[in-house]
């Protein structure tokens, strides 16, 4: 897509994924996301959220996500995470260990 010709038809739906976060993840990329691209509008926000089971965190006293970080931060290595993926908007960092 960045080296077709420009006809004025062809248009690129990005994501976070696309445009942000894989220059980080990938030392050699075909593109330049940043160069390559012109945003012409956003089209959707898509917002993230953070789901816990409710009983388990009522247990460990955290009812807020302060109280989730505190948890976590007195509690190395007793949380797991899933995500959708390397190079998505959750993309978990090298720190946690994934359900």
């Amino acid at each position: 897509m960045a080296k077709a010709t420009p006809d004025g038809y062809t248009l690129l739906m990005g994501t976070v994924g696309t445009q942000s976060i894989n220059k980080w993840l990938y030392s050699k990329m075909p593109f330049d996301p940043q160069k390559d691209f012109q945003p012409v509008t956003l089209v959707a926000g898509v917002p993230n959220v953070m789901v816990v089971n409710a009983e388990k965190a009522s247990a460990r006293g955290i009812n807020t996500v302060a109280d989730f970080i505190k948890y976590a931060k007195a509690n190395p290595g007793k949380l797991n995470m899933a995500s959708s993926g390397n190079g998505t908007s959750i993309h978990p960092p090298a720190s946690c260990s994934r359900a």
